[in-house]
């Protein structure tokens, strides 16, 4: 702009200086319109003249020669007497840049005004002064322009702010209806000014502009994620390229966006239905609808938002997954155009939606603090997450009062064209101060494309970067800038160490940019990501404080998106590393293999760093690194690095559980809620969103990409380094089975179904999850075969009861596999052939006539109190005590404490008759059969009575196939009925805990006298109760009630009932007290390989844990240390290394030195055949290393 100076015969050198000086005026707040004059007195008669009735031929008339300009002046400095307000400029109407000749503004009730005479065409530049005794004041900033249009009927009337200020928001009314004026002034211009000759009426209106169908059937794919994070790359020193392609352009589903040449954004919102029926009353689902029923514009609709994270509350600490997942939902359809904003009403610009934004911020960084907590963690830390880029930013500049106002700069700029000028003006400027929302960002990237040659114009380069430099400011507003730009801005405030990492992870990506990029490359570029944002989050890790000032919150908001977007751009390196390695079907190298294994390292780092089972991804992690470092230490050794594969697949099986965790979490979260959300909006969210919005949401995220590199190494592991055809199965127990494929969440869901009836005849179970603890008899009849979607120890009690019964027994963990068997076989009758080598299940033919099995009932028992002996049978006699009291371990026997007692007893007297045996026994007692009668007998009203009529009770229900709630209420009235006994302190106190080391612990066990037999081994099916304290005689006795109730839960009544036992009464219970081992590992070992269906009898298997032995029994997920030793050479075989979660496995000794595990089996092979010729036949082995020595809590058969 030309200065005023350089005209400046009426100003001041102090003037002239100071406007040299200046920038150019924000020309945004130049409101120019026509047609009303606020009330000013003068009319369109007054202020034109009336045409003259002089035809040219074609019944048209000239235009005036003629203008009047009204100039209203608002926000008017203060003047004082003497002072007056004057319009001057170039032109001879405004006095030539004379103050004493320029135009006099008069008062106004709304301002002051002066009015010029121009002609079609002048190009005037101004600028307003106070002029008065003292001097003159000229306004600040550039010289203002205007280019003065063809003649029109109507006045044109240019509204001015002293000093380029805003107006306060009572103008803003009169703002839109001078911009409506205008917009129909320029139509009418456009349409002279291009030929037309029809004449034009003062009133008419241009309708609002066609709105195109809004897409409704998008199909959904996977997300690249690559437009996410790099829309600003560094081009050069100091040169910033802004990619045309933005990330909300990329993302949006909303109406397409079209550019206005008049104001037709809208507030109609008319076709929208909301429908709450189906809502919980009162839930933040139902305030979430509720809520956008009343709230069209985004502001309104953040505002609803805020009412949920911060309850009117300025400290709400703790957020519930809920109210965190909804209100993500919310924000993401509006975010991606789903669910669209219209105009609320009134004139609301940026920094209140700023300053919601701080509020919610607050909210939801103590929420994620919470969420955080202790070593798991809680899912709604990864939700919560979810919801900070979905803000807007709350930086200062977008606080202030007049926030984005270059956008007004570039919509009045002269060197692009008018119909450009209308458009930027309508369809973002005006917009975006008045409602702003997520269209506005998507609409300023659709028109960065057109000037940056989309429309095939050539434009100012001027220009052009001004409304990249917009287009910037806005991104960082919808918290959508590039990483690079968030990065550049955080390092001016960081040390030399932090900056030197992002310069480093800069240099790093930029060049993996340059070319293919190679797998260590892109390792490389993975590690400098991962680092930076460790940095970043440790930064973030003290928390927010309660007090914290606003530029502690916006540095703070800048530091979460930041290592957000971090974590984003890693998601895309892994996919490129995930390319760059290739399929799993070509055989990898070694060092291949290495390299991705380290990419899903940083991976899982990453993870660790959400808020969400950090434990378990740290100690994946180091693992990981461990694993990595062995490897390399040997590479020659064939065994050595089939032993490191080995543990690198275990740790992958691992992976592949985190990974599950976070899969169920999301659709946990989500699925549901984002089905009853899109039912209640109605029409307005496509079903595509609704459908796919949770598997989206995982598809995205850092474990989608953990889940598929898991996946391509355990095939490459599996098959190229440990020459394993069946990774994706594990057999359990060997053999062939036919039977209809039927799914069942758990086997007690099949349990129920076998119940109700709906299920019968031979079928095979695939099984989602189990404990470990259920017996396939027992929950229900016809059951040939069983499939299982995790890993399950081979010798857990599940696994050996599946053995003893003869039933077929798989896990598969792949979700390839699984799939096909849900959608291609689920309902159809199929053969399951397993093996060591391999498991094939396939659809076959029915067999023409299928019998099909009926509840067992009371006739013909499986099993009896019998076992075999050299004359024959004979019977099992029980002797109940007649006395209150506790035998010692080597006293009991089997008719008086059961086989597991005597069995103990046994074990104990040999351990101490020889003292070179390789193992030691727990000291303890017993309380016999019949002590828990004794104790029924001493309570009030007939207490025995009562019990023994529930067991007839029971038998009855039993004997007419009842089940179902019925059996559960009454196997539920017989266990607690024996927990609320009173068992005499002073017995307790004398008879069990003063036999003891009152340092120690103790163990409460069954030896019930249908368990530990041959044929009956009942393993896990009665309850042992742990870390009892010896010094706590109460603790002790209610550790002895759980053991006696345990005999009636209905797993075991069902159990027996299975076998054959006639009456529930028969079945006793004694009670095994011990010492409390300090395990450091646990193990089962079995004297005869069960896993091989041929030459068991050469080998010992045997199973090890880290801690107690519950986590081998009860099936826990995992797979343990697993051996196999040949019992004539004592070569030991390790098949597998330990994964169970919350242990960090690069610390164990027996994964770090694999040889102290072929050292164990050596020693465990010796136990093994030592029990097995003692007993005479092979055995069931439990125990536990502690201090270096090896205890046996328990042996019994095998079979």
């Amino acid at each position: 702009p030309r200065p005023a100076s350089s005209h400046g015969n009426g100003a001041s050198a102090a003037d002239r200086r100071r406007v040299q000086g200046a920038k150019r005026f924000r020309r945004s707040s130049d409101l120019i319109g026509c047609g009303r004059l606020w009330d000013m007195g003068v009319t369109s008669s007054s202020a034109v003249s009336p045409p003259r009735a002089l035809g040219n031929g074609n019944g048209s008339r000239p235009l005036a020669q003629i203008v009047d300009v009204f100039f209203n002046l608002s926000d008017f400095p203060a003047v004082e007497d003497g002072e007056r307000i004057l319009l001057v400029g170039q032109h001879d109407a405004l006095g030539c840049w004379n103050t004493s000749e320029g135009l006099s503004f008069e008062k106004e009730k709304f301002g002051w005004t002066t009015r010029a005479r121009l002609r079609p065409g002048d190009h005037v530049e101004f600028k307003c002064v106070v002029s008065g005794p003292r001097g003159d004041r000229w306004e600040e900033g550039g010289n203002r322009t205007l280019t003065v249009p063809p003649a029109m009927r109507v006045p044109l009337v240019v509204n001015l702010l002293w000093e380029g200020e805003r107006p306060v928001d009572s103008w803003d009314d009169a703002e839109d209806e001078f911009d409506a004026t205008l917009d129909k002034l320029k139509s009418t211009l456009d349409k002279l000014q291009a030929g037309s000759r029809e004449e034009v009426a003062p009133e008419e209106e241009a309708g609002p502009a066609a709105q195109p169908e809004q897409p409704r059937g998008v199909a959904y794919e996977e997300p690249a994620r690559e437009f996410s994070f790099d829309s600003l790359v560094t081009a050069g020193e100091g040169e910033e390229v802004l990619k045309t392609s933005g990330t909300a352009t990329e993302a949006w589903q909303g109406k397409e966006i079209v550019f206005m040449q008049s104001n037709d954004h809208s507030g109609d919102r008319r076709g929208l239905s909301w429908d709450t029926s189906r809502l919980e009353g009162g839930s933040c689902e139902e305030e979430v609808v509720l809520g956008d029923q009343t709230a069209p514009s985004w502001r309104e609709k953040l505002e609803v938002v805020e009412g949920i994270l911060c309850r009117g509350s300025p400290e709400r600490k703790d957020l519930s997954p809920e109210a965190v997942s909804a209100c993500s939902i919310y924000l993401s359809w509006i975010s991606s155009g789903v669910i669209s904003c219209a105009e609320g009403g009134g004139h609301h610009r940026p920094c209140r939606h700023a300053e919601s934004s701080m509020r919610m911020f607050r909210s939801l960084e103590w929420g994620l603090e919470e969420a955080s907590r202790g070593e798991k963690g809680s899912f709604t830390s990864v939700l919560i997450r979810r919801l900070f880029p979905l803000l807007p930013s709350f930086s200062s500049e977008f606080r202030a009062s007049t926030p984005l106002t270059r956008i007004r700069d570039i919509a009045h700029r002269n060197d692009i064209p008018q119909d450009l000028k209308r458009e930027i003006k309508h369809t973002i400027q005006n917009k975006l101060h008045r409602n702003a929302g997520p269209e506005d960002l998507v609409a300023t990237e659709r028109m960065l494309e057109r000037v940056m040659g989309g429309d095939g114009e050539d434009y100012s380069e001027d220009f052009v970067q001004e409304f990249k430099r917009f287009t910037v400011e806005l991104r960082e507003f919808f918290s959508a800038s590039s990483l690079d730009e968030q990065l550049l801005e955080l390092q001016a405030g960081m040390g030399d160490e932090e900056r030197g990492r992002i310069q480093s992870f800069l240099g790093a990506k930029a060049a993996s940019s340059q070319g293919e990029s190679s797998l260590s490359k892109l390792l490389s570029l993975m590690d400098e990501t991962t680092g930076l944002r460790q940095v970043l989050c440790r930064a973030l890790a003290s928390g927010l404080r309660n007090d914290a000032p606003e530029r502690a919150m916006e540095m703070r908001q800048k530091y979460r998106l930041c290592e957000i977007a971090l974590e984003n751009f890693a998601f895309t390196v892994a996919s490129r590393a995930l390319n760059a390695f290739g399929g799993s079907e070509a055989t990898r190298s070694l060092e291949e293999v290495l390299a991705l294994a380290l990419v899903l390292q940083k991976c899982i780092l990453h993870l660790s760093l959400n808020g969400f089972l950090q434990a378990e991804c740290s100690a994946i992690s180091n693992e990981l690194l461990a694993c990595d470092n062995s490897i390399r230490a040997d590479t020659s050794n064939e065994e050595s690095v089939r032993l490191c594969m080995l543990r690198l697949k275990a740790c992958l099986d691992r992976t592949r559980r985190v990974c599950d965790s976070y899969r169920d979490s999301y659709l946990g979260a989500y699925a549901d809620q984002a089905d009853r959300l899109g039912r209640a909006f109605g029409q307005a969210v496509p079903e595509h969103a609704v459908k796919m919005y949770a598997e989206s949401e995982t598809r995205a995220s850092m474990v989608f990409q953990c889940a598929k590199i898991c996946q391509n190494l355990s095939k490459n592991v599996s098959r190229d380094f440990l020459k394993s055809d069946n990774h994706e199965w594990e057999t359990l127990v060997a053999g062939e089975a036919q039977g209809s494929l039927v799914f069942f969440e758990t086997m007690e869901d099949h349990t129920m179904a076998q119940n109700e009836g709906s299920v019968s005849g031979d079928k095979i179970l695939l099984l989602r999850r189990a404990t470990g603890d259920e017996e396939v008899s027992a929950s229900g009849d016809g059951v040939k075969g069983v499939v299982l979607m995790h890993e399950l120890p081979h010798l857990s009690h599940l696994a050996i009861r599946a053995r003893q019964e003869g039933v077929v027994f798989a896990t598969c963990t792949n979700e390839e596999e699984i799939n096909k068997l849900m959608e291609g076989l689920v309902g159809k009758y199929v053969k399951m052939d397993a093996s060591q080598q391999k498991v094939i299940v396939s659809e076959t033919e029915r067999p023409k006539v299928q019998q099909v099995v009926e509840p067992a009932t009371t006739g013909g028992p499986a099993f009896s109190f019998h076992e075999a002996g050299g004359n024959g049978h004979r019977s099992l006699d029980i002797k109940k005590t007649s006395f209150l009291l506790a035998v010692g371990m080597r006293g009991s026997t089997r008719e008086t404490c059961g086989a597991k007692a005597a069995q103990c007893g046994e074990l104990q007297r040999m351990s101490a008759d020889f003292p070179a045996s390789p193992y030691k026994v727990p000291r303890g007692v017993c309380l016999p059969f019949g002590s828990m009668e004794l104790v029924l007998d001493m309570q009030p009203r007939d207490a025995r009575g009562q019990w023994e009529a529930k067991l007839s009770e029971m038998d009855r229900l039993l004997g007419s196939n009842s089940g179902g709630q019925e059996l559960d209420e009454a196997c539920k009235s017989l266990r607690e009925m024996i927990e609320s006994l009173d068992v005499p302190r002073d017995f307790v106190d004398h008879s069990i805990c003063s036999h003891f080391d009152p340092s120690g612990s103790l163990i409460a066990r069954s030896s019930a006298n249908v368990e530990d037999l041959k044929g009956m081994s009942g393993a896990g099916l009665y309850d042992s109760i742990l870390n009892l304290d010896v010094n706590d005689p109460e603790s002790v006795a209610e550790g002895v009630k759980k053991v006696w109730a345990s005999l009636y839960t209905r797993r075991a009544i069902l159990s027996r009932h299975k076998a054959g036992i006639r009456s529930q009464s028969e079945a006793c219970m004694a009670v095994l007290v011990q010492e409390m081992v300090a395990s450091e590992h646990a193990f089962v070992l079995h004297t005869a390989d069960p896993i091989l269906s041929e030459e068991k009898e050469r080998y010992v298997y045997a199973e090890l844990v880290r801690g107690q032995g519950e986590t081998l029994a009860s099936g826990t997920q995992g797979t343990p240390y697993r051996l196999r030793i040949e019992k004539a050479t004592g070569k030991v075989e390790i098949l597998a290394f330990a994964n169970f979660s919350e242990v960090d496995y690069s610390k164990d000794p027996f994964t770090q030195e694999p040889q102290r595990l072929v050292e164990l089996g050596e020693k465990l092979c010796t136990l093994g055949e030592q029990l097995e010729t003692q007993f005479g036949e092979p055995q069931d082995i439990e125990g536990a290393l502690s201090e270096g020595s090896i205890y046996v809590v328990q042996s019994r058969p095998q079979e």
